[in-house]
């Protein structure tokens, strides 16, 4: 695959189940996506850093990056704004207007900051860690098959199924 976005090997995520309300999805929520060499874990509701409301805190072997905010907003730590990277390191491109940038990639045919792919990739491990919650187990990644190993129950939740003479 053409992609600088590399998909997990295995997913686990478990929750405690919703009350019976209008919403479909667990009250509390853990997702741990396994990368060669890096593990990602996500909470809802997680930590509140540096007051706000949501926001996510980056771990490392060398500490750890503080990002509140979201959705319109961002910030980080003044460390991060201080970052030179080395001389094989990558300057990231910035965006303070993602939609603004989408606009103007439309007019000259760049790639956005989050590309159709990669936004499809991202959205994928929101789906993966629902389904390992659904089937309440980890489980295993083929990025290649786009499909779980060995496991027909998760792979069924992977599509929904067509009515009558409609497919796709």
């Amino acid at each position: 695959m053409d992609y600088d976005f590399i998909a997990p090997k295995r997913v686990t995520a478990t929750g405690t189940p919703y009350k019976k309300s209008i919403w479909d999805v667990p009250e509390s929520f853990e997702a741990t996506w396994e990368y060669d060499g890096l593990t990602v874990n996500w909470r809802q509701p997680g930590e509140a850093p540096w007051n706000h409301s949501f926001g996510a805190v980056y771990r490392g072997d060398k500490g750890e990056l503080i990002v509140p905010g979201g959705d319109g907003f961002t910030d980080v730590e003044q460390k991060a704004k201080d970052y030179k990277p080395g001389p094989d390191g990558v300057v990231p491109f910035r965006s303070y207007d993602h939609r603004g940038n989408w606009m103007e990639c439309i007019k000259t045919r760049e790639k956005p900051i989050m590309d159709v792919e990669k936004g499809v990739r991202v959205a994928n491990c929101c789906i993966m860690s629902m389904i390992s919650y659904r089937v309440g187990r980890s489980l295993e990644w083929d990025d290649e098959k786009q499909e779980f190993v060995n496991d027909a129950e998760a792979n069924r939740y992977l599509s929904n199924p067509g009515r009558g003479q409609w497919h796709i």
